[in-house]
């Protein structure tokens, strides 16, 4: 699920003046598997989702959203964060 930040990293990361749009970001993703599992995430209803914590910052924040939204509509009913001993 972290698709979107990958790519928004690519973009941020490329050298001054030469940011990717992030459409051209697609490209340089080995596997976009997004669409199978929005797809099996919809049909979940008041399940446990886990969810590996990546960085701190705004990655962060997009997965605090993600996980409220996710309990929001019912699609969890409990959602348990992982996060990394040395978020970056």
């Amino acid at each position: 699920m972290r698709l979107d930040a990958n790519k928004n990293i690519i973009v941020v990361i490329s050298p001054p003046g030469t940011a990717l749009p992030l459409m051209a970001a697609n490209a340089l993703l080995l596997q976009n598997d997004l669409a199978a599992a929005w797809s099996s995430l919809r049909k979940l209803k008041n399940a446990r989702i886990d969810i590996i914590l990546d960085n701190a910052g705004f990655e962060l924040f997009a997965d605090l959203i993600f996980t409220l939204y996710l309990l929001t509509v019912g699609i969890a009913g409990t959602v348990v964060l992982h996060p990394k001993a040395i978020p970056w």
